[in-house]
């Protein structure tokens, strides 16, 4: 019952600031910009990954100067990139990520 006042209780506050034009950039634009300017980006296919490519505008807006996209052979390859600062972000599923994490930790009792 709570979760249905929430939604909408946001949806009203969503609405109001809507038709009075709050505009949430003009907290935002008080940022000072990234310490970082260079953001390297995991390039995997798939359809799953088109909002990271989309985002690039958003980034350069962020104060992003420069977003490249680093092509790896596969998930497990961008997977050690990310591990090792080969690039910044990707984006990722978290199952895989959670596995591997489980394997380490495995071996580490194991061995205890």
């Amino acid at each position: 019952m709570n979760a249905r006042r929430d939604v909408l209780r946001n949806l009203a506050l969503a609405a109001t600031a809507g038709v009075l034009r709050i505009r949430p950039t003009l907290a935002a634009a008080a940022e000072p910009p990234p310490e970082t300017r260079t953001l390297r980006l995991g390039q995997l296919t798939g359809i799953c990954i088109a909002p990271q490519y989309i985002a690039e505008e958003f980034l350069h807006g962020e104060g992003f100067t420069q977003v490249q996209y680093v092509k790896e052979a596969g998930r497990v390859a961008t997977n050690k990139a990310l591990a090792s600062g080969d690039i910044s972000i990707t984006a990722a599923s978290l199952g895989p990520l959670l596995v591997q994490i489980g394997c380490v930790i495995s071996k580490a009792r194991r061995s205890a």
